[in-house]
């Protein structure tokens, strides 16, 4: 099997003949003819352009390498710490004879640009994070300045301070719910749409994706996991701001609020 970008370079279909040259085992001439049996598109570019898949018995025959093998690739489970794998693989093996390398030390060049978009990543959040924690801020100190004589008016009746501050803080926290429930059912369409349809980068943008060996597109992402986040975040600012308006209750003075 070989890759689309391959394919494409030689025109190449399925049920043509491949000859590959190179150099085996101990610097001995490598050479064969292959039938193409499939071509696979590769989302990483570098690969989608030279990749040739054949089973383990013919690259030894193709390199003379009789029963051996130069690497090992493996695939770890979901949730499974790459480090737990390096360790428990590395007590099973001899190290003086193989090595076990994960993919971080094997590319470094990845794990720095991965670091660097995660750093923009934390910044971009902080300053949107700023922007709602403001926003709801603004709202919650309107909504306490225009009911300052209602206030003034529960606690003359004979209403405790602490019930009319858990009744504010009751109406935050579902204002909260209910906006980010609604923001996000707003939005899902749209994530499904770039899900399906990512943006996709041209020109020099994009040759930059492909020599670091990713697609140059942005698609979304459905795991709820990050939408999740993001609401208890909100929900959290929420309620760390409901704070201001029983504080202002707490030392409300009704004859003075009903003045209002």
């Amino acid at each position: 099997m070989i890759s689309e970008g391959l394919a494409d370079y030689y025109k190449m279909s399925v049920k043509d003949t491949l000859v590959l040259l190179g150099q085996g085992y101990h610097g001995m001439s490598a050479a064969g003819k292959y039938a193409v049996k499939g071509i696979i598109k590769f989302r990483n570019p570098t690969l989608n352009q030279n990749t040739v898949i054949m089973s383990i018995p013919q690259a030894q025959w193709f390199f003379s390498t009789g029963n051996q093998v130069t690497s090992l690739i493996l695939e770890k489970e979901e949730f499974t710490k790459v480090e737990t794998l390096v360790a428990d693989v590395s007590k099973k093996i001899d190290l003086n004879t193989f090595e076990v390398l994960d993919w971080k030390t094997m590319l470094p060049e990845l794990v720095q640009s991965i670091e660097a978009d995660n750093v923009g990543g934390v910044i971009m959040a902080f300053i949107l994070y700023m922007i709602i924690f403001f926003g709801i801020f603004g709202t919650i100190l309107m909504m306490t300045a225009e009911r300052k004589y209602e206030f003034g008016i529960l606690i003359s009746i004979g209403m405790k301070r602490i019930k009319l501050g858990m009744v504010i803080l009751y109406e935050i926290v579902f204002l909260g719910i209910i906006g980010v429930l609604s923001g996000y059912l707003l939005v899902y369409p749209l994530i499904i749409y770039f899900y399906i349809n990512p943006v996709r980068f041209e020109g020099e943008f994009a040759k930059t994706f492909e020599d670091l060996g990713f697609e140059p597109i942005i698609p979304t992402s459905l795991d709820p996991a990050i939408p999740i986040t993001h609401a208890l975040i909100i929900l959290i600012i929420a309620l760390v701001l409901s704070i201001y308006p029983n504080l202002k209750i707490q030392h409300l003075k009704p004859t003075e609020a009903r003045r209002l």
